[in-house]
């Protein structure tokens, strides 16, 4: 459910998630995806998606049981950082997905983590074509969402530093959402 007011927004595994009105991505483009994440459970958890089919999208997903944080796209899953995401603890994560350079960038509390090739492009728009947020082709996220942004560009390493830095007073990293 949303609490609008603070911006934050959190899930119980349910079929509940948010919808924004950003519409399709272009092939040929790069996008910053930036949100705090807290996953409760183990499992896989959908962060941040586009599309509604298993092919031709992209999603951000948190595999709660390895730790591992992974981007999917176009049947192509890379698995960006092992290890990194612990439940129960919330972490500010950024990912940058250029196409025209073919580079997926994994950033986590304001410093790089890893850098990988990604060859995959954004599929073909098709039906609704909507980013979703707690939910990818009906498997939904347990857990909590907050600060979540989408830019049409790389940010800056200073940027993400900044978008870190000005969260973490708001967020104790064990507490409940605020």
């Amino acid at each position: 459910t949303a609490q609008l007011a603070s911006g934050d927004a959190g899930w119980l595994g349910t079929a509940h998630a948010s919808q924004s009105d950003i519409g399709c991505f272009a092939n040929g483009t790069v996008r910053t995806f930036s949100c705090w994440v807290k996953v409760l459970t183990t499992g896989l958890h959908n962060v941040i998606g586009r599309g509604i089919s298993s092919n031709q999208d992209f999603v951000l997903r948190i595999n709660g049981s390895t730790g591992a944080i992974e981007a999917y796209t176009n049947g192509v899953t890379v698995t960006l950082s092992v290890g990194e995401a612990t439940t129960g603890v919330w972490m500010h994560l950024v990912v940058v997905a250029d196409e025209p350079n073919n580079v997926m960038k994994l950033y986590r509390d304001g410093a790089l983590l890893s850098s990988h090739a990604w060859a995959a492009q954004w599929g073909a728009p098709h039906g609704e074509n909507y980013l979703s947020f707690g939910t990818f082709a009906g498997s939904f996220m347990n857990g909590h969402l907050s600060n979540v942004t989408v830019h049409q560009r790389e940010l800056t390493a200073d940027e993400i530093l900044n978008l870190f830095r000005s969260g973490i007073a708001r967020k104790s990293l064990t507490g409940p959402i605020d």
